[in-house]
């Protein structure tokens, strides 16, 4: 059986840079509940997380498969400023 609280923290972990594309079946599809809750944890630890971006909601600036979410804790919020909304 798949532990899943191992296979979140490899999937949270993103290198740098990633140059090959996964492939359909190397993805793992997480309810918001269950991944939101961990990359919480990350983000209070002080760690930074990076998610791609799914859905085009954010078009023209941001693009479902092309951009990612850079996640990190914030000291002052400023008008404008993204937020991760739990």
């Amino acid at each position: 059986m798949l532990n899943i609280k191992r296979y979140i923290k490899r999937l949270l972990y993103v290198p740098p840079v990633q140059c090959r594309r996964r492939n359909p079946k190397d993805v793992l599809r997480i309810p918001n509940e269950i991944l939101i809750s961990y990359v919480l944890d990350y983000i209070n630890a002080g760690k930074t997380v990076t998610l791609p971006l799914n859905g085009n909601s954010m078009r023209p600036f941001l693009w479902h498969g092309r951009d990612k979410a850079l996640l990190r804790k914030c000291g002052k919020l400023s008008v404008g400023d993204p937020v991760l909304a739990k």
